[in-house]
């Protein structure tokens, strides 16, 4: 085999394997939602926030929220992104909580500002937030969890439907006790910070 020829296989092998950057599509094979439905979502934290908080664990409790993972460098989830607004604006006057968060760390603060600003996301973003990344098994970026009342996952990119018909449905659902999920600090991630 001439070498031209194995370089041609061999890159179109890599095209075809989104995953292998980290950054799948919204609409990908099954198994890459990351924590499915049915868990209880993790606690939330990060080295620092953009966009403002997140409401405390304590007042989110009994909202419904809709966690996203993201990064700057990512296009398919600023080609997600104006769905993700338009989600965002029909249900933020109702009570829905939507989250945002990266493994991009302080290093990238610019660019991940830039990222949001030109998507139009308004929301909390979390970044350097790995405790709940791998907690939520974030493998595949964007990846989108819909969190009902009781602090559990309803939805996610594996799931039936989509997320703007599983937050109807969470907020539809009868009022019980939040459940939550015990989990210790993480060594790795500092408390929410003030917003830069």
């Amino acid at each position: 085999m001439r070498l031209p020829s194995a370089l041609l296989i061999l890159s179109l092998v890599v095209l075809s394997l989104p995953n292998l950057s980290g950054c799948g599509g919204a609409r990908r094979p099954g198994g890459t939602g990351g924590l499915p439905a049915g868990e209880l979502a993790p606690p939330l934290y990060a080295v620092g926030w953009i966009n403002g908080e997140p409401l405390p664990e304590a007042e989110r409790a009994g909202k419904v929220t809709v966690l996203i993972a993201w990064a700057y460098w990512c296009g398919p989830c600023f080609d997600e992104a104006p769905a993700l607004v338009a989600a965002y604006d029909r249900f933020k006057d109702r009570g829905v909580q939507f989250v945002g968060l990266t493994s991009e760390g302080s290093d990238a603060l610019d660019k991940s500002k830039e990222f949001l600003k030109a998507a139009g996301i308004t929301w909390p973003n979390g970044y350097g937030a790995l405790e709940p990344l791998r907690a939520l098994r974030a493998e595949a970026i964007p990846a989108v969890w819909v969190v009902n009342k009781q602090g559990r996952i309803v939805w996610t990119f594996d799931s039936p439907g989509d997320y703007v018909d599983a937050i109807e449905q969470a907020l539809a659902a009868p009022d019980s006790p939040p459940e939550t999920a015990a989990s210790p600090a993480p060594s790795d991630a500092a408390s929410p910070a003030t917003s830069k």
